[in-house]
């Protein structure tokens, strides 16, 4: 008996924690609806920021602005870590297909390197389906 009080304690122990945290979850999402419903007023000029009358609602905006303008500095600051590096090692392992962040021209201008004749071969193969070295006979020798 004492076992399922303690079940039952601990079952709804659990759901009022999560039923919490939804209602917290919920209540920055409305938050975040009515800043921007302040924002699309303003910026339809429905709404001056000059007006008495919407102190609380201002004040409410630029507290949310700071907040937010925090986070994304933040955000950013954890993007552009100066102690993090790329390598010129493949992450997934020792696969020679992956490129290397040496590979990769600036502005997208493709690489640099010379490339071998296989790889030319390898891309007519894929492009014009079979290649004149797999054996494919040609229609002009039978004329």
């Amino acid at each position: 008996m004492k076992r399922k009080l303690d079940d039952l304690d601990s079952c709804l122990k659990t759901k009022i924690k999560n039923m919490k945290e939804e209602l917290e979850h919920k209540g920055k999402v409305v938050d975040e609806f009515e800043i921007e419903d302040m924002m699309l007023e303003l910026e339809s000029h429905r709404h001056a920021l000059d007006d008495p009358s919407q102190t609380s609602e201002n004040a409410d905006l630029k507290s949310y602005l700071s907040e937010r303008i925090i986070d994304l500095r933040r955000e950013l600051d954890r993007r552009h870590d100066p102690y993090t590096s790329v390598t010129n090692e493949p992450i997934l392992g020792d696969d020679h297909d992956i490129p290397k962040a040496s590979d990769v021209a600036p502005e997208g201008r493709g690489n640099m390197k010379p490339s071998d004749g296989d790889d030319d071969e390898k891309k007519k193969t894929c492009e014009g389906g079979e290649s004149s070295k797999s054996g494919a006979v040609d229609d002009d020798d039978d004329a």
